[in-house]
C-alpha cells in the first residue's frame, strides 16, 4: 500500500526553526560566558599579596562562587540543548515526518501474532 504524502505546516516549520535557532543562540551564550569565566586570571579571588594573604574564609567563598557559576552554566547548557532538540522535533512534526513514517517504527508497531494451537489440530 503506498504511503500517503505527509502534510506540511508552514507556520509550524517556522516556529520549529525559530525554536531551534533560539536554543543554538542560548548554547552560544553559555559557551561565551564559560570562555570568559575561564579566561579570568583571578578565578578563585584575588591573588595573595603581601603578608596579609588570602584567608580561608575568602578562599572558601571564592570556591563556592565558582561552583555556583559552573552549576548555572551546566543548567543553561541542558536547557539550551533541550530547547534545540524541541525545535528539531517541532520542525519535523510540522513536516509530517514523525516516528510513524519510518519503516523500523512501523515494524515495531505491529507485534507478531502468537500461533494458535487450535489451528494445528488435525482430525
Amino acid at each position: 500500500m503506498p504511503q500517503a504524502k505527509p502534510q506540511s505546516d508552514l507556520s509550524g516549520r517556522i516556529l520549529g526553526l525559530l525554536t531551534f535557532f533560539g536554543g543554538i543562540a542560548l548554547l552560544c551564550i553559555v559557551f561565551d560566558v564559560a570562555w570568559q569565566l575561564f579566561q579570568q586570571r583571578t578565578l578563585l579571588g584575588p591573588q595573595a599579596t603581601g603578608s596579609g594573604g588570602a584567608t580561608a574564609i575568602n578562599l572558601g567563598t571564592s570556591v563556592v562562587n565558582v561552583l555556583v557559576k559552573l552549576l548555572i552554566l551546566c543548567l543553561l547548557t541542558v536547557i539550551g540543548s533541550r530547547v534545540t532538540s524541541r525545535g528539531i522535533e517541532l520542525y519535523f512534526a510540522a513536516n509530517g515526518w514523525t516516528d510513524s513514517h519510518l519503516p523500523a517504527a512501523k515494524a515495531k508497531q505491529q507485534p507478531p501474532t502468537p500461533p494458535n494451537p487450535a489451528a494445528n489440530v488435525t482430525e
